[in-house]
């Protein structure tokens, strides 16, 4: 947060503009190859400017190659307050809303063996749950074990089932036939 607050009101204008034109710019895919639209971007409507984080998914998850794991070692914040920084961890930071209005810091970390998008989706809904002054939330449809379908039917092929906390872009929707869970 003091590093986003220093770079927002302290730092000279170009630096300034260098590294939040740099955080606006974020694409979905890293210059590593992973999937780095979750937490904000998941969340908020654009305007806002990220630096994600993430060690210990391997290689899944991602756009389209490897990362490197998470270093194994602890560290001590405060009396008894103790991180394992070889567990997963997946964070989200940056600002949101026009003009950088707020800025936002989320770090989790997951239990050993936690594949990618459940730590994403669980990092989703923590973030959705935030009250953001000046964010907007993103709007759209959720759901789990999403099947995607060659037509509008439940009988129709499932050509791929979506996993925990994938995001799609729907380019056009059909309306398609109810659906009541748990029957």
């Amino acid at each position: 947060m003091r590093i986003y607050r220093s770079i927002l009101d302290s730092a000279p204008g170009a630096l300034r503009d260098i590294v939040m034109g740099g955080l606006h710019a974020s694409t979905r895919c890293g210059v590593d190859g992973f999937d780095q639209w979750f937490g904000i971007p998941a969340s908020f409507q654009q305007p806002w400017a990220i630096k994600q984080g993430r060690s210990g998914f391997g290689e899944s998850g991602d756009c389209a190659g490897t990362t490197a794991s998470a270093a194994g070692r602890r560290i001590t914040t405060a009396p008894g307050a103790r991180f394992d920084l070889a567990r997963p961890a997946l964070h989200t930071t940056g600002t949101v809303g026009a003009g950088d209005r707020s800025i936002v810091a989320v770090f989790t970390l997951h239990p050993q063996g936690t594949p990618f998008g459940a730590a994403y989706s669980a990092l989703d809904t923590l973030v959705r749950s935030l009250n953001v002054p000046g964010a907007v939330p993103r709007s759209g449809t959720w759901g789990f074990h999403v099947q995607v379908r060659a037509e509008t039917t439940t009988s129709s092929q499932a050509l791929t089932r979506l996993p925990a906390g994938a995001d799609a872009l729907i380019g056009c929707q059909k309306q398609g036939e109810e659906v009541i869970v748990g029957q």
